[in-house]
């Protein structure tokens, strides 16, 4: 079973992502924001996936994305933002694919069976 780290300070957006994957045979652990997020990392690099948002309090995306490339470089991440221009940044700074929000879930779901297929 694929494990997916998702990282997203809204709740609702967190729990729609969580759901949606667990539905579909992924193991999901969350975190708020990338400090959590990076804790997480710390105690367990095994993730096949990271989702994250860009905008979070205590750690944004940009940095929560420089220093999981440091801890677990071989697990792609998406990054979700409203932004363009932020999106833009992540994938300079080593994100693998970006999606913009609002995003359309079924799009999110083709991605992540492309990037880390459930069995």
């Amino acid at each position: 079973m694929p494990r997916v780290l998702v990282v997203e300070d809204e709740r609702h957006i967190r729990l729609l992502i969580t759901s949606t994957l667990r539905q579909r045979g992924y193991e999901v652990t969350e975190a708020k924001n990338g400090l959590e997020a990076l804790h997480l990392l710390h105690n367990d690099t095994h993730f096949d996936l990271i989702i994250s948002d860009i905008r979070m309090p205590q750690m944004d995306g940009i940095r929560f994305l420089e220093a999981s490339k440091q801890h677990a470089p071989d697990v792609p991440v998406i990054i979700l933002s409203a932004y363009a221009d932020q999106g833009t940044e992540a994938l300079e700074k080593g994100a693998d694919f970006y999606i913009q929000k609002p995003f359309a879930t079924p799009n999110l779901v083709n991605l992540v069976r492309e990037v880390a297929p459930a069995s």
